[in-house]
């Protein structure tokens, strides 16, 4: 990967973030609002990872989330240095749209949504069980990646299908988990939040299960699935 690749990767990276984080508080925001039902809220984050995997994916390194990123890392096919970069530029995005989300939605921190500003996650767990949060995050880290290697990595998957795929992860988690499902399997956003708002949280809940799960599926994918080797590409999005 030259510089310019690396460059336009870590650009990727930050507005495809930004994207992700900023639509799934605006759907949040609107549920909680009472202008969106459950449905609504499926298929409003089915369409923003399908368009942001679409848009961004091909010059994404770290997959626009730390789960595959740091699958992609232990598997060896994305070197530290770029995995790290890749990670500061998802903290970043999400750290720029926490702050979008705030101005837009000032009066927030009026509500129950848990740092302020974030509106796309951290509700307080109580108000569905820790319990549940940490199974839909754990769960929905290994969908996740097992997902990005069936149709990204693994050449036998059908390479068109990667967006809806991918954007299918979060449609059937939100219709199975609710409100349980609220930082899009992503611990980034919730550090995002809570350094925005100077106020940590929940770290059990959302740091650690979504990052076990993905690399828990990415070796499960590779033992199991990756059975023919001349079958897997480092990123069969970009092999052309």
């Amino acid at each position: 990967m030259n510089v310019f690749e690396l460059s336009r990767g870590f650009a990727s990276e930050v507005i495809g973030s930004f994207w992700l984080a900023f639509s799934f508080g605006w759907t949040e925001k609107n549920q909680q609002a009472g202008e969106f039902g459950p449905l609504h809220l499926a298929l409003a984050q089915f369409a923003a990872f399908t368009s942001a995997a679409w848009v961004f994916l091909p010059s994404c390194p770290g997959a626009l989330n730390p789960g595959v990123t740091a699958s992609l890392w232990r598997s060896g096919r994305v070197k530290g240095v770029v995995a790290s970069l890749a990670l500061a530029a998802q903290f970043l995005g999400a750290l720029m749209a926490v702050a979008a989300l705030g101005f837009a939605y000032p009066s927030a921190h009026k509500s129950k949504i848990f740092p302020s500003t974030g509106c796309f996650g951290c509700l307080e767990v109580q108000d569905f069980g820790a319990v549940a949060a940490i199974v839909t995050e754990l769960l929905g880290g290994f969908l996740l990646v097992l997902v990005y290697f069936a149709s990204v990595i693994d050449k036998r998957g059908e390479k068109d299908l990667y967006g809806p795929a991918l954007g299918s992860v979060f449609l059937l988690l939100n219709a199975a988990f609710g409100s349980a499902m609220n930082i899009g399997i992503n611990p980034l956003r919730f550090l995002a939040a809570a350094l925005m708002n100077l106020k940590l949280g929940p770290v059990h809940v959302y740091l650690a299960p979504a990052l076990i799960g993905g690399l828990f599926a990415g070796w499960v994918y590779e033992k199991y699935l990756l059975v023919d080797q001349p079958q897997v590409s480092e990123n069969k999005l970009r092999a052309d």
